[in-house]
């Protein structure tokens, strides 16, 4: 999996790329974290449209599980947990009934994914910047 990580004027972007593997997942997802503790940023795009695969249902839950776990550690450290953030990608990387992002703002995570950049970085309340086309 390939991880590129960006800040820009308005929010923080990261793309992802590659082969989805659970492990590799995450790594980006304590990167990701990371880098909004380290740029202080207010709004996070993560676009995973090069990304391939189709995790299981247990991966999934326990994906949710882990994020849930990433933001207990994050509120216990002071750090910002709640940071509006767009997930940009295609099926079957994305479930089509999204299960697992419905738990997590019903947990209070302020989060949407969506299949379209434009209609994600709307949601976000931003607009594209210049090195970032929205495809």
């Amino acid at each position: 999996m390939t991880i590129d990580i960006r800040a820009v004027p308005t929010h923080l972007h990261v793309t992802l790329g590659g082969q989805y593997t659970f492990d590799d997942m995450k790594t980006a997802l304590i990167r990701v974290r990371q880098s909004v503790d380290d740029y202080q940023s207010a709004k996070l795009l993560i676009d995973c449209l090069g990304m391939v695969g189709d995790p299981s249902l247990r991966e999934r839950f326990e994906l949710v599980a882990f994020v849930l776990q990433q933001r207990i550690n994050a509120i216990l450290h002071g750090k910002p947990v709640n940071v509006p953030t767009a997930i940009v990608g295609a099926r079957p990387l994305l479930h089509p009934g999204r299960y697992g992002i419905r738990l997590l703002v019903e947990r209070g995570l302020r989060l949407m994914i969506c299949e379209d950049k434009a209609e994600a970085l709307a949601w976000l309340g931003v607009e594209a910047q210049p090195q970032e086309p929205v495809t």
